[in-house]
């Protein structure tokens, strides 16, 4: 698969475009303003982790190691304040880069509870070898 036939989030679609700012201060699921914002910036970040493993690889991002994403995600935090400095646009701009950091830090999140499961289903299954 190349870079140009990869799915690209909308982010030029994004709520957050001048002039549409929301209307309150999101702070959790307290409103109905706060349910579609957040609605929206997950579906964004989804997008994103759509993207991310059609790039990567699904097998690579799950093969990732905490210290890995831990890299990943100290990268894109410098490129997303790169992107606030220099006003970038597009998928350089500061809103591109934060939902890239908030893709990979979920990953990461998803793979260490897969890796907890994991551990879990090997105890399990060793208690159940073990001669009583």
């Amino acid at each position: 698969m190349t870079r140009n036939s990869l799915p690209i989030p909308p982010y030029e679609s994004s709520i957050f475009a001048k002039g549409n700012q929301p209307s309150a201060v999101v702070v959790g699921l307290q409103s109905e303003t706060g349910n579609l914002v957040i609605g929206q910036v997950i579906g964004r970040v989804v997008c994103e982790m759509n993207y991310q493993s059609c790039k990567w690889g699904e097998q690579h991002i799950r093969q990732q190691s905490v210290e890995g994403h831990l890299l990943v995600l100290q990268s894109e935090l410098k490129e997303a304040i790169d992107g606030w400095m220099k006003n970038s646009t597009g998928r350089n701009s500061v809103e591109s880069e934060i939902t890239q950091v908030a893709a990979v830090a979920i990953q990461a999140l998803i793979n260490i509870e897969l890796a907890k499961m994991s551990q879990m289903q090997r105890q399990e299954q060793y208690d159940e070898d073990i001669p009583q």
